[in-house]
């Protein structure tokens, strides 16, 4: 809720990245993927409050979408159990692996790039930024790949009061979190122009 609280009081432009090229779902058709495993994030911040922010909010979105998403915990837990804890050591994993293990159809691999105040010439502003990469694991051809970055109300380096604020507000409150929310539901959002697709699942597929 004090999230949600915090939310609203954020003014979001969704920068939508890479969008100047058309979708090619070639790839994405043939291989008609009915199941997801999404992998632990790859965070290339210094933020550890990313990984959790981004990761727990990644299911819905897919799902919604149309996929059976592997549950996070089973996936977390098994690699756990094989000794395999962090992103990199789970992106080492060979496709194959990953198909006999899970038996999904593809994997779903995830960057973090940005989560925090990011700062221009004249002013800064909250942004957040990610990556995502569908590979099928039965042929290891990549079926999409995109990238998304929200940022939130900028404000000038004249306005010290303001800047002060932030900063606060960053220390208090993982303000981010929401922000990470919205970039998920629009970049795996197939009405969004990020060229992903509907799943089997979703009403609105089109074989």
């Amino acid at each position: 809720m004090k999230k949600g609280i915090i939310f609203l009081g954020i003014l979001i432009t969704v920068f939508l990245t890479g969008c100047s090229k058309p979708c090619d779902y070639t790839a994405f058709n043939e291989s008609k993927p009915k199941s997801i495993l999404v992998l632990l994030p790859e965070n290339k911040t210094a933020n550890i409050d990313a990984t959790n922010a981004f990761f727990s909010q990644l299911t819905r979105p897919l799902s919604e979408a149309g996929y059976y998403v592997f549950p996070i915990a089973v996936v977390e837990e098994t690699f756990y159990q094989n000794g395999v804890t962090v992103a990199g050591e789970m992106r080492n994993v060979s496709t194959e692996k990953l198909r006999q293990i899970f038996g999904a159809d593809a994997v779903l691999y995830f960057d973090i790039n940005q989560y925090g105040y990011s700062y221009g010439i004249l002013s800064g502003a909250p942004e957040v930024s990610a990556s995502g990469t569908l590979v099928d694991l039965r042929t290891g051809k990549t079926l999409w790949n995109n990238e998304i970055t929200v940022q939130g109300d900028s404000t000038s380096y004249f306005n010290v009061l303001g800047l002060l604020l932030n900063r606060i507000l960053d220390n208090i409150s993982d303000k981010y979190y929401p922000m990470a929310g919205m970039a998920n539901s629009t970049l795996f959002d197939p009405a969004s122009n990020r060229c992903f697709m509907y799943g089997q699942r979703s009403p609105l597929y089109k074989g």
